[in-house]
């Protein structure tokens, strides 16, 4: 017995007899094979030549389509024009003189402008320039290749323009566009944090009050900016742990253009320990002329500092007023960390005349400070650029 006997006596062990009927398209379609293919040979048979003329032709159509296919693939593709968009950046309200709103540019990789517009200005529907939705302003072909829209008067605060270029009319009749439409968007309103002070009043000295400014991209709303501020006040317990005081009150002040609002707290009663002045301005701030709201709260932190605190931020000296601070009288500022920053002395004419390396990893250094001379030691410092 054959190995092919033995897998079948196998199949039929594990699962019977098994016998399948075909359907009756398939036994019709292979009756209608069978018979007309039987035909077609008589046929051949019977009369070679006309066989031999139908396949000869049957093989011309075959080799022709092929042939035609090889020439639409290999024949010369159109030179496509491709652009760029650049968008108009925010218009400068704070400019002296004002500027006008910036323009939109177009630019073409190639020559592209009809020899009779280029450098001039055109009429948008002679031109087949269409923007959606409408706008008032100039379009001008500055040369053959580049496009400029100036508006009549300022953008719309983020708004979405779509411009479509017409195939018969916008370029000259050599030229093919990749494409003929494009979207920008006109400059969005937005709003952020520009700068936090904790403000002491140096002849009140009771007057203590943090300053917020905000800088906003076009004259703000100043409702729909004020009724989104809130403070709070945190006492710093711990490194950990802040307990939450009353809210302090404040008022708002903008400058002329209201580009700029600054927001004052009202007078800060200072923590035993250092706290923090908190500013959060929730979303929907809009500018002065609508457009876009703003979508995320905006957060910034005043350190204020406590009656029994002192912090110590990075120091320039003039080394002809002060005297650097020697080692031990910098030892009384410790301990230094998280909530009491390591001081940082900086004296800008100070020159590096002599440096050694101690152990491969700290640096001996002899400073050159005006007509005096200067030892210091720089503690595992040998990997810092030292500039001379």
């Amino acid at each position: 017995m054959g190995a092919g006997e033995r897998f079948r006596s196998g199949l039929r062990a594990a699962f019977g007899q098994v016998s399948w009927q075909p359907p009756q398209w398939v036994s019709r379609s292979a009756s209608f094979l069978h018979a007309h293919g039987a035909a077609t040979a008589h046929a051949a048979r019977t009369n070679p030549r006309r066989a031999a003329l139908i396949s000869a032709s049957a093989l011309a159509l075959v080799v022709a389509a092929v042939l035609v296919w090889r020439w639409y693939e290999n024949r010369p593709q159109p030179v496509e024009v491709t652009f760029a968009v650049t968008p108009p950046p925010v218009t400068c309200y704070a400019c002296e003189p004002p500027r006008p709103p910036n323009p939109l540019f177009v630019r073409f990789d190639s020559s592209t402008a009809p020899l009779d517009r280029a450098g001039h200005s055109v009429e948008p529907e002679q031109a087949g320039i269409s923007m959606s939705p409408k706008l008032a302003g100039q379009w001008t072909w500055d040369d053959d290749k580049v496009l400029r829209f100036q508006p009549s008067s300022d953008w719309p605060v983020g708004q979405r323009f779509e411009v479509s270029l017409s195939r018969k009319t916008f370029a000259a009749g050599h030229v093919q566009l990749r494409e003929y439409t494009f979207e920008f968007d006109s400059p969005a309103f937005v709003a952020k944090v520009a700068n936090t002070e904790f403000y002491q009043d140096p002849v009140v000295a009771a007057n203590k009050k943090a300053v917020v400014s905000i800088s906003f991209t076009h004259p703000v709303d100043p409702e729909s900016f004020e009724k989104r501020v809130k403070l709070a006040m945190f006492e710093r317990i711990n490194d950990k742990i802040e307990k939450e005081l009353s809210a302090p009150t404040f008022m708002v002040t903008y400058d002329k253009l209201k580009l700029n609002a600054y927001v004052h707290s009202g007078q800060v009663e200072v923590p035993a320990k250092a706290g923090r002045l908190h500013i959060a301005i929730a979303p929907g701030v809009h500018s002065a002329r609508g457009g876009n709201e703003t979508r995320q709260e905006l957060a910034s932190n005043v350190d204020v500092p406590g009656l029994n605190s002192l912090k110590i931020a990075d120091v320039a000296l003039d080394s002809s007023v002060f005297e650097l601070p020697a080692a031990s009288d910098l030892v009384r500022l410790e301990p230094v960390g998280q909530a009491n920053a390591e001081p940082v002395f900086l004296i800008p004419e100070a020159r590096v005349i002599e440096c050694g390396i101690v152990k491969e990893t700290h640096l001996k250094l002899q400073l050159r400070i005006g007509a005096r001379s200067l030892s210091a030691f720089g503690y595992l410092c040998c990997s810092t650029s030292v500039s001379r």
